[in-house]
This record gives C-alpha cells, structure tokens and sequence, in this order.
C-alpha cells in the first residue's frame, strides 16, 4: 500500500511541476516512475525499522497479541511513515524554488530565518490543491492500515522453530532492501544513483522521494566558509 501511495506521490509531482519539465516523454516519465520504487522501498524500510523489529521478535504470542504491543508496533508504523509522506508532498511546492528535492542542507539555509512557521503555514492556504492531496493519501493510508495485527497461532513446538527462521529471512531481505540490491559488491544506494534513469540532472526530482534525499545527505558535510582574510 505504502508503496502504491509513494508511485502515486510521484506521478502528481511531475503533473503539478510538469511545467518545470518539458522534455518529459510518457513512456519516459514510467520509466522513472519504475526505476523511483527502488529508491522508495528504501525510505520505506528505513522508516518503517521499528516497526519490522516488533512484528519480527519471536517473543511469546501472550506479549506479542497484547494490545499494547499490537498498538505499539502499529503506532510506530503509522506516525514515521504519516511524516515520510508529509515531507514528500512538500517538495511539490518546494522544488519550484530549490529545482531539486529537500536535503539536510535546508536546516542550514534557513538557520537564520524567523518567520518560517508563517511561510509554511501560508504555503498550506496558497497551494491547498497540494494540502488536499497529502490529506487524501494520509487517509488512504491510515483507514488501509488499520486492520489489528496478530502473531501467528501455531503450536509452541514449531512458533519457536519457524519465527526464528522468519526473522533472520526478513533481516536479510531488509538489508538487501535497505542497500538498494544483490550481490556482496552492491553499495548503498544514494542519490546519484537516481541519475541512471534520467535524460538530465534536474529529472532526478521526479524520480527520487524526500525522505530518501534526507536520510540519504544527513552524512554529507555541509560547506562552511573558512575565512581565511577578514574583509579588510
């Protein structure tokens, strides 16, 4: 589901900012909308970490079928997900200004702003065609989520057999995930990458999700001026 929303979030970024993109061909724009769900399972599972730790634990099924742990696990899929897809409906508005999708780099460029709460909040009312549609997702999400989840029933003798074996099979699996890919020489994805399946280096816009953009640059080095001479 969560998947579907991202392609989905993807596909109306082009249509809102298509202006921004003229040389986009159809045929074209599916291709980064397939090569974007690589980078999306990626933010997908870093996200949603916690979350596979809980439903993965082979603890006892008295623990794990307790509302307050069904609750837990389910809460903390929701909220770091509900913001995953906040943040990436913002850059619909956004990249209008930046050409590119939201980095860490923006806490630097507006450390010294004061009026940001009132820039976002009239950006909500300005672009409410944006708002609405980061609203509708959300609800898709949420009321498609919803559903208690349960651990499995089985007899003690093979849950604490296979629930082991489970585990180790969706760490794996998460990792792979998680790196983009196969192969013990395949290194983390990363925002390059997204350049091989655009025409030009502004496409990549379209083809990556915010959250990937910002998970992904929080080991980048921001540049700060050495200052070697005074003005003078």
């Amino acid at each position: 589901l969560i998947m579907s929303l991202y392609s989905i979030s993807r596909f109306f970024f082009y249509y809102f900012n298509r202006d921004l993109y003229p040389n986009v061909s159809i045929s074209h724009l599916f291709e980064m909308l397939l090569g974007g769900t690589r980078f999306d399972l990626t933010a997908i599972l870093y996200l949603s970490a916690l979350y596979l730790l809980l439903v993965i634990l082979p603890l006892p099924t008295k623990i794990r079928n307790h509302t307050a742990y069904t609750k837990t696990a389910q809460w903390t899929f929701l909220i770091p997900n509900i913001i995953g897809i906040i943040v990436n409906c913002m850059d619909m508005v956004y990249v209008r200004f930046t050409g590119r999708r939201t980095t860490c780099k923006i806490f630097t460029e507006f450390e010294n702003d004061n009026n940001l709460g009132s820039i976002l909040w009239q950006s909500i009312w300005q672009y409410w065609y944006v708002t609405l549609f980061c609203i509708v997702i959300i609800a898709i999400f949420y009321i498609g989520t919803r559903k208690k989840w349960q651990a499995s029933t089985y007899a003690p003798k093979y849950y604490y057999t296979l629930e082991p074996v489970i585990m180790l099979i969706t760490v794996y699996f998460t990792v792979i995930g998680i790196r983009g890919g196969f192969g013990r020489y395949t290194r983390p994805i990363t925002i390059s990458n997204a350049l091989q399946y655009t025409n030009t280096p502004q496409e990549t816009a379209i083809l990556l999700n915010t959250p990937f953009s910002l998970m992904k640059s929080l080991e980048n080095t921001t540049y700060t001026h050495p200052r070697y001479f005074s003005n003078e």
